[in-house]
């Protein structure tokens, strides 16, 4: 894993982690923990975080009062060829301050196939 940035993007996401995996599925779980650089008044903030490859994302985010937040995502990804795996970060809200980010931990493991149940 590579940790690529330590703040959220204030206006568009910011790559925060990566791992280059071979073709294949993977079972992925991400987290990381935020602190908002300003925290002023009643100032809205959120955290959104989102994992995955390509254009295919599951995102997470946190309430608009955020004094700290804590991410968790967990998502299963299949790349038909090489290539990466990210978690990317976006501040939103009226402050839209960065948020500073803590404890990044992303884990792909590959598995067999993968099915969906409806």
């Amino acid at each position: 894993m590579t940790t690529t940035g330590g703040e959220a993007g204030k206006s568009t996401f910011a790559e925060v982690m990566k791992v280059d995996v071979p073709a294949g599925s993977y079972a992925v779980s991400a987290s990381l923990y935020g602190i908002p650089d300003s925290v002023a008044g009643d100032e809205l903030r959120s955290l959104l975080c989102q994992v995955g490859s390509g254009s295919e994302f599951i995102r997470a985010t946190t309430t608009e009062e955020a004094v700290h937040a804590i991410i968790a995502l967990d998502d299963v990804v299949t790349l038909a060829s090489p290539g990466s795996i990210t978690v990317d970060c976006l501040s939103e809200g009226t402050a839209a301050q960065p948020f500073s980010l803590f404890g990044h931990s992303l884990v792909a493991v590959q598995v067999g196939n993968v099915t969906t149940t409806p």
